[in-house]
Order: C-alpha cells, then sequence, then structure tokens
C-alpha cells in the first residue's frame, strides 16, 4: 500500500540516523551529527537501491519492508542514546543557537518548503531526464539501463534520483520529491556553519556563514527543485569539512566519513570529481607537509588518503559497470561537448571571467548587458570559442530568478573586492589553515574552469564553491575587525550590512521563484497538472491537451505496454498524466522504440508494443514498422499496430 502518509518512513530514518551521530551536547557536535545522519542516509538509499535492483525487487510493497525493517533497527540503536534528548532539554545551547542569523535562515527555509510543496516539478532537465529515469526504473523494478534516445537517462551519475525513486514507490506521487534538494538545502547551510567553527569560528560567526549559504539565490532556487546541485553541494562542503578536520587534527580524522562524502558526491553529479580532486588534493598535500617531521604519521595520513579515494570509488562501482557494459566508458557518452578540447591556462582563464560575469548577473537588464559588453572586450574573439563554450551557446548574462540561470552578484561583488586584503592579511599573521583554506576554494573554481566548457546556465554548478568559501571569508572578516582596531567599527558594520544585504536580496527569490513563485499565486488558480509546464514556452495548452487525450486512448484500449518514439523530450509529462491518481497495479508503462542509441541492443525481445506515441518531429519511419497513424494533434501523434 502506497500514500503520502508512507512518508513517515523515510522522514523517521533520516531523523534516527542524525539522532545516532549526534555526539556530546553543544553546538558543534549537534552540527556535526546532522551531517553524518545525512550522509548515512544517502549511503543507506544507495547501497538499499543496488541490492535490490540485484533481483528486479524495487518494487512498492518490497520497498515499504526495508524501510520499515531500517526503522526498527535504527530504534534499537539508538535506544540508549539520549545525548540528543538533553542537548534540546539545554536550555543555555538554545539561547546561544537563537540568534537573528537563525531567524532569518528559518524564513528562507519555510519559504523554499511551500514553493516546493505547492508546485509540482517543472524544471526542464527534470522533466527530460532526472525523473523519466525514475519512472523507468519503477516499471522495471531494477536501475539497469534501458533504450532511451536521451542518453543522460542512463549515464549520469543517479544518486538523487535513486532517493526520489524510493519516495516515489513509497508515496506514489511527486509531491515530495523535492524533499531531496531541501534536506540538502539545510545540510549545505550546516556544512558551512561547521567548517566556520572548525576555523576557529564561535558559534555566532558559524551561524552567520549558514546565513549567507542559505541566502544565495541559486541555492534558494535549487532547494524547491528535482535536480541535483544541491545535493552535490551538500556530500562536497561535507567532504571538504572532514577532509580540514582531519588534515589540522589527526585524532579527529573522520576519514571515513570524508570517503562516505567523497563517494556520494562521485555518485550524484559529474562536477564532484573535479570538486573533490581540488579539494582532496590541497588539504591531503598540506596533511602530509605538516608530518613531513615524522615519518610515521605520514605514511599513516597518505594510506589514510588512499581509503577515501578506494572506498569512493567502489561505492560507485555499480554504476561504472553499467556505464561500461553500455557505452564503454565508466562516466559519460558526452565529454566531447561538456569538457575542454583546449586544456591551457588561456581557457582556464577564458572561463573564468566569463563564469564570474555570470555570477555579477542581477535583477537589471542595462548592468547585464554592460557586463556580457566587457567580457566581449576582454576576451575578445576567444569569448564564444568552440573549443571552451558548450556547443550552440552564446555568451549571455542572464541573472534572472531562475534556477538554471540566476547569479549571486552581492557575494561575488565582495569576494573580489576583499579576497586580496583578506588572503594577504592571512599571510601577515602566519595562518597557514587560512591560506591553505583559500588555495582549496580558489583550487576548485580553477580547475572546473579548466576541465569544462563555459555553459550559459554554469551558475548552478558554482555552489559547492561559494559554500567552501564563505567561512573562510566570514572568519577572515572577523579577524581583520580584531586586528584593526582602529577600523574595527567600519569593518564590523561592512559584515553586518553585507549580511543584511545578502539576505533582503534573496527575499525576491525565496518568494518569487522565477518557475515556482508563492506570491504569483499560480499554485492557487491552476490545476496541478497545467503547472508541470507552466515556465516553459515549449509546454503549452495544446501540447498538455495532446498528451492528455493520447494517453487517454492508450488507457481506453487496455493495453498497458506503450511504447515512446521521440527525440529527447519533456517525457516526463506523459509518465504523470497517464499515472496521477492511478492505483500502482494499473500504471501504464511506457518503453522505447527504434532508439538512434547504443542503449537500443538493451532493448527486450517481447513482442513491440500495439500503441505508440510519438511526437510529430519524428513520425517518419515507423509506416514501414508496420504502424499506422490513428489520430494526430498539434504536438504528438497515435500509432497503432495492426492487430
Amino acid at each position: 500500500m502506497t500514500g503520502n502518509f508512507m512518508l513517515v518512513l523515510p522522514v523517521s530514518v533520516y531523523s534516527l540516523f542524525v539522532w545516532l551521530n549526534v555526539g556530546r551536547a553543544g553546538e558543534r557536535d549537534i552540527v556535526s551529527g546532522f551531517i553524518k545522519g545525512h550522509l548515512a542516509f544517502f549511503c543507506f538509499v544507495l547501497v538499499l537501491t543496488e541490492l535490490l535492483s540485484l533481483g528486479n525487487l524495487l518494487l512498492p510493497s518490497v520497498v515499504q519492508i526495508s524501510w520499515i525493517v531500517c526503522v526498527l533497527v535504527l530504534m534499537i540503536l539508538v535506544r540508549r542514546k539520549r545525548r540528543l534528548v538533553r542537548s534540546i532539554a539545554d536550555r543555555a545551547l538554545w539561547k546561544r543557537w537563537l540568534e537573528w542569523s537563525v531567524w532569518g535562515s528559518i524564513i528562507i527555509i519555510v519559504a523554499v518548503f511551500a514553493s516546493g510543496i505547492l508546485y509540482p516539478p517543472n524544471n526542464w532537465d527534470s522533466l527530460c531526464y532526472h525523473l523519466p529515469k525514475v519512472m523507468h526504473w519503477a516499471s522495471s523494478g531494477s536501475v539497469s539501463f534501458f533504450p532511451t534516445p536521451d542518453s543522460r537517462q542512463n549515464f549520469m551519475a543517479p544518486l538523487a534520483e535513486y532517493t526520489i525513486l524510493h519516495i516515489y514507490l513509497l508515496s506514489g506521487s511527486d509531491y515530495f520529491f523535492f524533499l531531496v534538494q531541501w534536506a540538502s538545502f539545510l545540510v549545505f547551510g550546516l556544512s558551512s556553519c561547521l567548517m566556520t567553527v572548525y576555523l576557529g569560528g564561535s558559534h555566532r560567526l558559524g551561524l552567520i556563514s549558514m546565513l549567507l549559504c542559505l541566502s544565495l539565490p541559486m541555492a534558494i532556487l535549487q532547494g524547491s527543485s528535482t535536480q541535483n546541485d544541491l545535493v552535490l553541494a551538500s556530500f562536497v562542503c561535507s567532504f571538504a569539512t572532514f577532509m580540514m578536520r582531519g588534515s589540522i587534527d589527526v585524532k579527529t580524522g573522520g576519514y571515513l566519513w570524508a570517503s562516505i562524502a567523497m563517494g556520494l558526491a562521485l555518485m550524484t553529479k559529474g562536477t564532484g570529481y573535479v570538486y573533490c580532486a581540488a579539494l582532496g588534493s590541497v588539504w591531503g598535500v598540506w596533511g602530509i607537509w605538516n608530518r613531513r617531521h615524522r615519518m610515521r604519521a605520514a605514511l599513516g595520513y597518505a594510506a589514510s588518503l588512499a581509503m577515501v579515494a578506494v572506498l569512493a570509488l567502489l561505492m560507485n562501482a555499480g554504476h561504472y559497470s553499467r556505464n561500461i557494459r553500455t557505452y564503454g566508458h565508466p562516466l559519460s557518452n558526452e565529454a566531447e561537448s561538456t569538457q575542454n578540447k583546449d586544456i591551457s591556462i588561456e581557457s582556464m582563464r577564458d572561463n573564468a571571467v566569463r563564469n564570474i560575469l555570470i555570477q555579477l548577473g542581477g535583477p537589471f537588464p542595462s548592468i547585464n548587458s554592460r557586463l556580457e559588453a566587457f567580457g566581449r572586450h576582454v576576451l575578445g574573439d576567444r569569448v564564444e570559442h568552440p573549443s571552451t563554450t558548450f556547443p550552440g551557446i552564446d555568451f549571455r548574462v542572464m541573472g534572472i530568478r531562475h534556477e538554471d540561470f540566476a547569479g549571486n552578484p552581492i557575494l561575488t561583488a565582495l569576494a573580489l573586492i576583499f579576497f586580496v586584503p583578506c588572503f594577504f592579511y592571512g599571510l601577515r599573521k602566519r595562518q597557514s589553515t587560512w591560506v591553505v583554506f583559500a588555495v582549496s576554494w580558489i583550487g576548485m573554481g580553477l580547475l572546473l574552469c579548466l576541465m569544462l566548457r563555459w555553459q550559459m546556465w554554469g551558475s548552478r554548478l558554482h555552489l559547492p564553491v561559494f559554500g567552501v568559501m564563505i567561512p573562510w571569508f566570514v572568519y577572515l572578516m572577523f579577524q581583520m575587525q580584531e586586528g584593526f582596531r582602529f577600523w574595527k567599527s567600519i569593518v564590523r558594520w561592512v559584515g553586518i550590512g553585507a549580511v543584511a544585504a545578502c539576505w533582503a536580496y534573496a527575499m525576491p527569490f525565496a518568494f518569487g521563484n522565477g518557475t515556482r513563485s508563492l506570491v504569483s499565486m499560480e499554485w492557487k488558480h491552476n490545476d496541478r497538472q497545467d503547472l508541470y509546464g507552466w515556465p516553459l514556452s515549449r509546454v503549452g495548452p495544446s501540447m498538455l491537451s495532446d498528451v492528455r487525450y493520447a494517453v487517454k486512448l492508450c488507457r481506453t484500449s487496455g493495453q498497458k505496454q506503450v511504447g515512446l518514439w521521440m527525440k529527447p523530450d519533456i517525457e516526463y509529462l506523459y509518465w504523470i498524466i497517464s499515472n496521477d491518481g492511478v492505483n500502482w497495479v494499473d500504471h501504464l508503462q511506457f518503453r522505447h522504440l527504434y532508439v538512434p542509441d547504443a542503449s537500443a541492443l538493451l532493448e527486450p525481445e517481447s513482442p513491440s508494443p500495439m500503441w505508440i506515441i510519438s511526437n510529430l518531429e519524428s513520425m517518419d519511419g515507423l509506416g514501414s514498422c508496420g504502424y499506422r497513424v490513428v489520430w494526430a494533434g498539434t504536438r504528438v501523434a497515435i500509432y497503432l499496430r495492426p492487430i
């Protein structure tokens, strides 16, 4: 039996994992425990999904039993751990935590939750490949690859979608799919808080770092979506936290948690390899250098780093093997379009300039156009060079309230202004931790610019860089305030003004999301199905009407298997319209036919379905396969195989 109330199972498991990992009373241990619980939860999802998939057992009943068993086991494990209860009852701790920064964060968190619950998934990438593959997995009971014209449904790292799959199998709807990103939104902020504390800052500075992270426009927009950028950011920032802590103090290592965080990051998104490589290299080299006079300690630390990498790669072994069997490569078959062809200092500089400019983009078109003009003036004919630019993309600075294009102008401008004085202040104080921390987040950004082509929607890829950068700036600004007493009041008010400005700038994004706006009242005046394509120009009433009629015709025929013959498109609309409110047993099952892709070899030998739904752009050729058109709308056609 499925239903939205079954969501209590994953919520309970998540909460119990947090409870299990909370240490002694104190804000640092509570935050660390929350982050570890987050990692443990996703690790459990990964292992459970891979195990059940081996026997094609990803079915609602089996998944429900598995989660119930997990809840019971965790309840036994946490039975004697009353530390969290004592911590919650500590009034002094509540007084320390309930700062103005916490209330500012709560407002954003609640607004993001409301946007996610009131709107369906309506992001273009989600409708094209993030969610369709979840439907295919649920239909087959396995995460094995399947024939598809959109290879992203197969080869891209699937951890965020694994979690969405379990929510779907338990609840039977997509009302709570956004919780995967929303929970990661919280951990993204908490990781920044903990890094600030590990740098030596107070809990108050940590909470300010958390507020700045949660005020990032892109983080707010992603928090109610079904993409995976925030999920990745939470893992990368957790990895940075544990690597930093282990490099500073080997006794508190946490290398197991670092390896889990890295493995989960690699299993979530391809850019995780870039960010974890930069962070692991910087902190690893520095940790070995600190132990250079103690050979045994240095060797032990190097062995720990090797363990981190090996365990992280082993966590991805299942996905690697499926990719190799189908596409001949463990990671991707689209490297030509995403990786730089020109690996050089010049290409890294070009991408760095363009990435900074799109982050400076904001709500003022005149400023955005000037930023574009500046980029074209500085880079000349290299501004859209094909070796460093995603194919078919022009250089533009959008800055709109959209989860693919929003910039972060305030923090980016502050970073450009204050980086040099902050960095040299750290050198002057001979604080190597500050310097290494700066090198780590700069290395993340530069390595991304060196390896990946520039993309107009690349601002969402930069979230982990901001997550690691913010603690460094917050703590260094505080230290500069203490170091230069003459400028103490000026630096203090500049810092308070910057935090207030970031929070105020975040409010339109929290309440006026370009695709899931609370103030527009679209969620109140429209049917939920209509909102799937509301912000997309290619989806209109005619498209929805065609899909509804096509699905109705297929359902009345009594056929459960329906073929899809189309180019990569918003496939999720077909699944949700056909199965919305329908009993699980009566769900329609779609499968792609005549796929012009390596995955075509995965097509089962079962007879072709009687009905095929196709978009009109790809209708040529079905006649030669024995099908005839029985209905054609403006965007969709239905074909019938002769009986």
